[in-house]
């Protein structure tokens, strides 16, 4: 209450929401899963021991329209973060780097998040689009997860392992 004219006092919509935020995120998430906004954590876990591997921030690709631009126009990415393009089924995939200005590794995975295959070292095309190659997966795909070239190698990435996003 404003104590001089006997009303309630104004509280602005943009610091509510900012608060609601901020109570939101403490409430939810543990200080070592905050990412920046449109990012998530993506867990692998290990396949022999179900053991957590390692962990990449991505951004996600979940509208058609964030699918076909995916990573065109980047010149790079951070070590340890992707790209994770999420699919309402598992189906056979294509992905190609048409206007990716870097190389990239593409993992796929099943309908459980378990890796069924790893492309590594895709070269970019920045030529026409006929000259741009398709690659394909050889079985259907729910998640497909795309890394700067050398960073499933680096982290250990194996078929069998299994990708799940952080709550």
């Amino acid at each position: 209450m404003d104590e001089q004219h006997g009303r309630p006092r104004r509280v602005s919509l943009g610091r509510l929401l900012i608060w609601a935020w901020l109570v939101a995120v403490a409430l939810c998430l543990p200080a070592s899963e905050l990412v920046g906004a449109g990012e998530r954590l993506l867990r692998v876990f290990d396949a022999s021991t179900g053991r957590p591997k390692t962990t990449f921030t991505v951004e996600i690709a979940l509208t058609v329209e964030e699918q076909i631009r995916g990573l065109q126009g980047r010149a790079s990415l951070q070590p340890g973060s992707g790209m994770l393009f999420l699919y309402p089924e598992a189906a056979l995939r294509a992905f190609w780097m048409k206007d990716v200005l870097m190389p990239l590794d593409i993992v796929f995975a099943d309908g459980q998040g378990r890796i069924t295959e790893v492309l590594k070292q895709l070269p970019p095309c920045l030529g026409p689009v006929a000259r741009c190659p398709s690659y394909r997966s050889r079985s259907p795909a729910r998640y497909v997860l795309e890394l700067s070239a050398g960073q499933a190698s680096a982290h250990g990435l194996r078929l069998g392992d299994r990708l799940e996003l952080a709550p």
